[in-house]
């Protein structure tokens, strides 16, 4: 469940990100934004906003949750 993280239920943008990847992972890493872009664009299908507004939908989030570039995999 990512709706403490994600108020509009419909993607979690940047700040969102990394608020859950600093308390839920607690991965180091979240501090830094290019971390963060790199993360949300390899693994968005749906980059349709502007690089200000780098976000993730929840189906993504999961995706990367299961993924092998999550380290907590």
């Amino acid at each position: 469940h990512f709706g403490k993280y994600m108020s509009n239920q419909l993607a979690m943008s940047m700040v969102e990100l990394r608020a859950f990847l600093t308390e839920a992972q607690h991965d180091p890493s979240a501090e830094n934004d290019d971390y963060l872009s790199h993360l949300i664009t390899t693994h968005s299908r749906s980059l349709k906003t502007p690089a200000t507004q780098l976000c993730l939908t929840p189906h993504e989030l999961l995706d990367y949750m299961f993924s092998r570039a999550n380290d907590l995999w």
